[in-house]
């Protein structure tokens, strides 16, 4: 339950991170890309922890997804990290009750 919550706020903040590069006339898409990339291959790697049954290789994806979620708050904190750092918690949390 916790890593869908996870997932869930990891992609509401891609979601702003990419309405905010678009209301900037699309001209940074391309810089912007691989954040958004990796943005998007924590959220998977969320969803992929909340789908698997072996509890071992869920914990494992979700230390991945606290890891990726941290690196991108601490690295965005001016604009969009609070978000990613909110969703680190949730991660950290799903680490320790799965």
């Amino acid at each position: 339950m916790w890593a869908y919550g996870a997932a869930a706020a990891g992609a509401a903040m891609l979601l702003v991170y990419l309405t905010l590069i678009f209301a900037q006339d699309g001209s940074e898409v391309l810089r912007a890309l691989p954040w958004a990339l990796l943005m998007a291959i924590a959220v998977g790697a969320a969803l992929w922890s909340a789908q698997i049954g072996d509890r071992r290789v869920a914990r494992n994806l979700m230390i991945v997804t606290v890891v990726l979620y941290a690196v991108i708050g601490v690295l965005a904190l001016f604009t969009i990290g609070i978000g990613f750092l909110l969703a680190a918690v949730v991660a950290t949390v799903a680490v320790f009750r799965n």
